[in-house]
């Protein structure tokens, strides 16, 4: 089968393009870390996105496995010519060489939900963005919102098959590998922006990267007795970086974390970035 490995091929890429990426948060996203993490970040300049079948939450793959199975379902009933693509509909992706890695964001900075996951006894760090900035050292179908609600996650699956359905014919005929392939690719693609309403909060978002596209080489962490696959997203020089801020988590010592932080951030060259202290209370 060719593989659709750099995102998925034309006849989905409109639709993509208008329904999960079109989407603005407001002027900032953050991103939630641990104190490692911040220093790996900024000094490095760079980002991590993670394998989406191998994110912390395993139920957001079964989840999407479950929405996606309803709909390709339901698609086949009515258009008898999708049998020919409907087993890349429940392939592993694994399976079929492909890969896409994620990098989150939340909308809000001082979220305790986030905390309570990554503030660990105080070494929690909510890194501000402009969102804006992120979008422009991406391709314009790499960055968009979680999608929560299922009635537009099956209107969203629904546009991709129904684009597949009426497109396909004219533009790829006798090419079935490449169109099981593109679509696979492009349910993968979705994948990565479908979690349920439970997570809601969260309110996220999501810059996603193709392996042989925009990566080239992945790289490995130990995570849960496995290695976790994912790629390290450039974020550019100190003085175009699009870090606007960093919100130190509850903390038991905020003002000593406050001054070891600006004296971090000015050593690396970072002087432009601001600091903010979470108000919330930590308790051990």
């Amino acid at each position: 089968m060719e593989s659709a490995q750099g995102g998925p091929p034309d006849f989905v890429r409109a639709t993509l393009g208008t329904s999960i990426f079109t989407a603005e948060p407001r002027e900032h996203v953050y991103h939630y870390t641990t104190i490692e993490g911040v220093i790996g970040i900024c000094t490095s300049r760079t980002i991590w996105a993670t394998d989406v079948l191998y994110t912390n939450d395993a139920s957001e793959y079964l989840y999407s496995s479950t929405i996606i199975e309803e709909v390709t379902k339901a698609h086949a009933a009515c258009h008898p010519g999708f049998e020919r693509y409907h087993w890349a509909c429940h392939q592993n992706p694994l399976d079929l060489g492909l890969h896409v890695y994620a990098s989150c964001f939340c909308e809000e900075k001082d979220l305790l939900s986030q905390w309570r996951a990554y503030a660990r006894l105080g070494t929690g760090y909510a890194i501000e963005f402009s969102w804006a900035k992120l979008r422009n050292m991406f391709p314009q179908n790499r960055c968009g919102r979680v999608v929560y609600t299922q009635d537009t996650q099956k209107e969203i699956l629904n546009q991709i098959l129904t684009s597949l359905a009426s497109d396909v014919t004219d533009r790829y005929p006798d090419q079935d590998a490449r169109v099981a392939g593109g679509l696979a690719n492009a349910l993968l693609t979705v994948r990565a922006f479908l979690k349920s309403a439970a997570f809601r909060e969260e309110k996220e978002w999501r810059i996603i990267a193709f392996h042989g596209t925009d990566i080239h080489e992945e790289l490995y962490r130990p995570s849960n007795n496995l290695l976790v696959p994912y790629c390290a997203l450039p974020l550019g020089n100190p003085e175009d970086i699009p870090i606007t801020k960093i919100v130190i988590g509850p903390s038991l010592h905020p003002k000593a974390a406050e001054h070891s932080l600006r004296r971090f951030l000015d050593k690396i060259g970072l002087t432009g970035v601001d600091i903010d202290v979470s108000p919330i209370p930590l308790r051990v």
